[in-house]
């Protein structure tokens, strides 16, 4: 399998929040159904500052990087189980900065990364596939893909879509056609499942999605 760019080597710095688990929903007197842990994650997206926490790291990257187009992501997953990596891909140049994607992100858990240009004056655009569960509990490829151009007369875009398991493996230019058809905002629902991202304006914007059980 091709892997463009750094993943995380386990510790998972770049995850916050507690995981939404089995022994959460025991504390809570919850029947333990994957649901139920997806609902309680996704009621608990801004509890204990933890996007904030996330945001803050992302900006604290932005500052080690320096100056030049780049891409503040944030990812919450409220699937009710972990998502793992499982791909990604850089057009024009661009590439991760360390430490790289998250190997997995726990049900409860924001993900922050930095997506930088590359040498040459482009923009950052990329694109992250993260493999999890539908709501019937068979495996999907969950593809999240963002623009950040270089010019400022082209205008920023968010694109998230699913479908199953290594569909993105050869299907790079398709995406980016995809990517540059969408807006600033892209929603996706089918099969139980919600993505939704969205990227601010500007040179460093946040691009922020969630994917949850709907």
């Amino acid at each position: 399998m091709r892997r463009e760019a750094r993943i995380g080597d386990g510790g998972e710095l770049n995850c916050f929040g507690a995981v939404v688990n089995d022994d959460t929903l025991h504390e809570l007197r919850l029947p333990v159904t994957r649901e139920n842990r997806a609902q309680v994650a996704w009621s608990r997206m801004y509890i204990d500052d933890k996007k904030g926490q996330a945001s803050k790291y992302v900006a604290n990257l932005k500052d080690m990087y320096g100056t030049g187009v780049s891409t503040w992501c944030l990812l919450y997953n409220a699937t009710g189980d972990s998502l793992r990596y499982s791909n990604s891909h850089s057009w024009l140049g661009g590439s991760i900065y360390n430490p790289g994607y998250p190997e997995e992100i726990g049900n409860g858990q924001w993900a922050a990364f930095l997506h930088v240009h590359g040498e040459v004056m482009v923009g950052s655009l990329g694109a992250v596939v993260y493999r999890g569960k539908n709501r019937h509990g068979q495996d999907q490829d969950f593809l999240l893909a963002w623009s950040t151009p270089w010019n400022p007369i082209y205008t920023n875009k968010a694109y998230c879509e699913f479908g199953p398991v290594n569909i993105y493996e050869e299907r790079w230019d398709e995406m980016a056609n995809r990517l540059d058809q969408s807006g600033y905002v892209s929603h996706f629902t089918v099969d139980g499942v919600e993505v939704h991202a969205e990227t601010e304006r500007g040179g460093s914007p946040m691009f922020t999605a969630t994917i949850k059980l709907s």
